[in-house]
């Protein structure tokens, strides 16, 4: 059965490359809804597209340099040696790229939101009720120092806790806003509409971005 992307034949009906390529697209698609958790108001539609634009044009653009820089490592001899195998290759490259992306994009994320008005007053709460519970009777400055590093680290953990809790939440509700009726055909499953999205071309301007 040839590859339904491709059209290689004997592929099991998707070959390695285009596998890669169709997970190395999806992943494309949730960076940019990662990166819009806190780049654009949830509210503001042409808001999340523009940032989840700008996000594919980054990420097709770095995922080409890291292909490009494979292929000139493996050199032209070895790619021509076996072309289905350097296509692998360099699909998984890109692949690899795009997952090391996703990583940099959830961090940033939960940083951000980390910042966040709710973060930091949940933060200011725990800190307080720290260090109200561990006051020294009578006043000793190493125990002060203790109840200080024991409510920075309760304030902290209430921090991230609800950073990562906005982080879920307003992941999810991109997720639920992307699920649409293909005016063409059914409902699209979610890894389906991740890499429609990611296939569609870019705004020219973004496209001039990229290819810069």
């Amino acid at each position: 059965m040839p590859c339904e992307d491709c059209r290689l034949a004997q592929a099991g009906g998707l070959c390695e490359a285009c596998r890669y390529q169709r997970r190395t697209n999806d992943l494309v698609a949730e960076c940019g809804l990662i990166a819009a958790t806190w780049r654009a108001a949830l509210d503001d539609p042409a808001g999340v597209t523009a940032v989840i634009d700008h996000v594919r044009a980054t990420m097709q653009s770095d995922t080409a340099l890291v292909r490009d820089r494979f292929a000139d490592v493996a050199g032209p001899e070895q790619l021509a040696a076996d072309p289905v195998a350097a296509k692998a290759a360099l699909a998984y490259a890109g692949l690899q790229a795009a997952e090391t992306a996703q990583e940099e994009y959830r961090s940033s994320a939960l940083r951000q939101l980390g910042r966040s008005d709710e973060a930091e007053a949940e933060y200011r709460s725990a800190y307080r009720t720290e260090r109200n519970r561990h006051i020294p009777h009578p006043l000793d400055r190493q125990a002060v120092k203790e109840a200080v590093e024991a409510a920075t680290k309760a304030g902290d953990t209430a921090r991230r806790r609800v950073a990562e809790h906005l982080f879920a939440t307003r992941l999810e509700q991109l997720r639920r806003r992307a699920d649409f009726q293909d005016e063409r055909g059914p409902v699209l499953s979610w890894t389906e509409r991740l890499t429609k999205f990611a296939a569609r071309p870019l705004p020219e301007d973004l496209a001039r971005t990229g290819a810069a």
